[in-house]
């Protein structure tokens, strides 16, 4: 009965006393980036619609969103990306597929960002969605 009690008192010392680790995430050591990945969020705005676009990439590869407005009736669309830099300017295309109002492959997306100052992009760029109809939209961007 004595050793039963002295385990209990032992099990319970040394966990209050000391803290222990139990989640199986490790923790970041820092919020940075690698320089060959990127993520980046941006406010972009045609002649008609106000939207934003949010993308991810691994070295020149991105695949990102864009979110329009009323404008557009609330048109959602995806896409991947290949970039290539320029100074202090990047060009980027690839396929994108609108995910609402009759979700389909569309022709794509290509456009220039231009770095203004430190992670603050200007952006413009032209998402093709068939022969006849396209959307230019202009906006900012922030590097994360």
């Amino acid at each position: 009965m004595i050793k039963r009690i002295a385990v209990v008192l032992c099990i319970l010392i040394t966990s209050i006393a000391f803290s222990q680790e139990c989640s199986p995430f490790s923790k970041p050591h820092h919020y940075k980036l690698d320089k060959n990945k990127s993520a980046s969020i941006g406010y972009v705005a045609c002649l008609h619609a106000r939207g934003v676009v949010a993308e991810v990439g691994y070295d020149k590869m991105f695949l990102g969103i864009l979110a329009m407005g009323k404008g557009h009736h609330g048109a959602t669309y995806t896409f991947l990306q290949y970039e290539v830099p320029f100074g202090r300017s990047r060009l980027y295309g690839g396929p994108a597929y609108r995910l609402n109002h009759n979700p389909t492959l569309i022709m794509g997306r290509v456009g220039a960002d231009l770095k203004i100052y430190k992670r603050l992009w200007a952006t413009a760029g032209v998402l093709q969605i068939n022969r006849n109809l396209n959307y230019l939209h202009v906006g900012l961007k922030i590097q994360l």
